[in-house]
């Protein structure tokens, strides 16, 4: 069993920015003791360990390196992971609070430990399960320096304490967090779902409406991100499917009769599902899928709109789309035809883009 006590202090010193002056006025000590620690010559007291660890907010164990120890807590840890994905097996609550109390100042420790108590807790409809995960995650947070997990950070660590806030029915602590901690919209459609709850109407609309806005651009990305990969592993059905979804999903807040301002890259994703219907070898489902791209483009481009408003349930002012598809739609779909690099692709678009608007189509597209 190997101990790392001396490099850990220098280590801890030097990663707080103090000089050794500084750390033995902390401590009050010479700096001559400082450097003998760090230099392994000497060991300091179990009291001063003790002072050391909660001073840079670490466990013991942590601080004096003991890798046996660290071994046997790592297997604990994952242990809480295994309980926390199994929900009908039997948790040793026992044992998680003796651990905790082994491990008082190890941030993943009472991370994991509060995640098992939520999900217990909301199991279970245990409030006091859940008020342990409150005070185990809000102790994370003053340890957070210690996380390595890039998928934790501190506003998810907030978004957890309001989730277990909203399970013990304190929404108005939840909502409150919520909006301390809401950069870019991350945490817009479940503050509308909790105004909505809550009976405020006029405020949850507002949440909602930017959460719906976040929801298509997301969808449009994801969308995106799926066609590039199934063009270039040249998974041509996959492709279309994609483009249904979109259509299909873009339909759904489409204001009646109207034009919508996804239109412009909705037209896109048509083409591209010409596109490959061509590659599949059905050159009229490839040209009737251009000839829809087209008069969608046209249709936009008569009368453009890129107000956010024009979306079926969103109720918010001064909301604007952007896109760097090109000026107009139809120079969109100019560019598009090029990228593709298909003398057959680009025959069709010539056949098609001149064509007049299709009254039933169009009818269909803003029903």
């Amino acid at each position: 069993m190997k101990d790392h006590l001396a490099e850990n202090i220098r280590a801890l010193r030097k990663e707080r920015g103090l000089t050794q002056e500084q750390l033995a006025e902390v401590l009050n000590v010479s700096m001559g003791v400082i450097s003998k620690w760090e230099l392994g010559l000497s060991t300091p007291e179990l009291g001063i360990i003790l002072e050391l660890a909660d001073f840079f907010e670490i466990s013991v164990d942590v601080l004096l390196g003991y890798q046996m120890q660290s071994k046997s807590k790592a297997l604990f840890q994952e242990q809480l992971k295994h309980y926390i994905h199994n929900r009908s097996e039997d948790v040793p609550f026992d044992e998680i609070e003796r651990n905790l109390k082994k491990f008082p100042n190890d941030f993943t420790m009472l991370y994991r430990c509060a995640e098992l108590y939520e999900v217990r807790g909301l199991v279970l409809s245990d409030p006091q399960f859940l008020r342990r995960a409150l005070e185990l995650y809000r102790r994370s947070c003053d340890l957070f320096a210690q996380n390595t997990d890039p998928d934790i950070s501190l506003l998810s660590i907030q978004r957890n304490i309001a989730q277990v806030y909203t399970s013990l029915g304190e929404k108005e602590k939840a909502v409150k967090l919520l909006k301390e901690n809401n950069p870019c919209g991350m945490h817009n459609a479940r503050l509308g779902k909790l105004l909505a709850d809550m009976a405020e109407p006029e405020e949850a609309v507002k949440y909602l409406s930017y959460g719906l806005l976040d929801a298509v651009n997301t969808l449009l990305l994801l969308a995106s991100g799926y066609m590039t990969v199934y063009m270039n592993a040249e998974k041509y059905w996959d492709v279309i499917e994609v483009v249904r979804w979109v259509e299909a999903s873009l339909d759904a807040v489409r204001l009646p009769g109207q034009r919508n301002p996804n239109d412009k890259i909705l037209s896109a994703f048509v083409a591209l599902a010409g596109f490959a219907y061509l590659q599949l070898g059905d050159s009229t489902s490839a040209k009737r899928e251009l000839s829809r791209a087209g008069e969608i483009a046209r249709s936009f481009d008569a009368a453009p709109t890129y107000a956010s408003g024009r979306i079926r349930f969103v109720s918010v002012e001064n909301a604007t789309a952007y896109d760097d598809y090109g000026a107009t739609a139809l120079e969109g779909l100019e560019q598009l035809v090029k990228e593709q690099t298909s003398p057959a692709f680009s025959v069709l678009w010539k056949e098609v883009k001149h064509e007049k608007p299709n009254e039933t189509t169009a009818e269909t597209l803003h029903r």
